[in-house]
């Protein structure tokens, strides 16, 4: 013959009797997704903190390669974006930077900017195990609402500090 006990009579039954080592299963099975619960949104905090700390790397690095091609190859910035391209557990950053198009047109300018670029892409991909691809692109008419849409929704104007748009 089998008692049907409620939770609570349970625990109160434990109580009276000073059974303190009994384990009732569904206080298991509440531990158990407790702590599942626990661990999900611990693991969603760490990863959302990681990809924070990622993107504010992605575009620092973005920061220092654009003040390499004005500074060392002359060549006047009007505007960059950022393109942050997240997976189960990494991200992957992709930068648009738009300079002037006679220079865009230079083979000799661009050759050099995309050697640069393409040679801190190998070594972050090495050192840091960061995944960031560079682009130029010719200062022209920008529709900065196709760039939004196609995942660029980070962009830097010299005349201010990198906000998101």
């Amino acid at each position: 013959m089998e008692v049907a006990i409620t939770k609570n009579e349970a625990k109160e039954l434990v109580k009276k009797w000073g059974a303190k080592d009994i384990v009732i299963p569904d206080e298991i099975i509440d531990a158990y997704t407790e702590g599942k619960k626990n661990g999900i949104i611990k693991y969603a905090d760490e990863l959302t903190k990681k990809r924070k700390a990622s993107l504010l790397e992605a575009m620092s690095i973005s920061n220092e390669e654009i003040k390499f091609l004005e500074e060392e190859l002359n060549l006047d910035i009007h505007k960059a974006f950022l393109r942050q391209l997240v997976t189960d557990d990494e991200c992957y950053y992709k930068t648009l930077i738009v300079i002037d198009k006679d220079k865009y047109l230079d083979n000799d300018i661009t050759e050099k900017a995309y050697s640069k670029l393409i040679e801190k892409s190998k070594t972050l991909r090495t050192t840091k195990k960061l995944k960031i691809d560079f682009a130029l692109m010719p200062k022209k008419r920008l529709n900065t609402h196709l760039l939004i849409g196609d995942g660029y929704i980070y962009h830097y104007d010299k005349k201010e500090k990198p906000r998101r748009s």
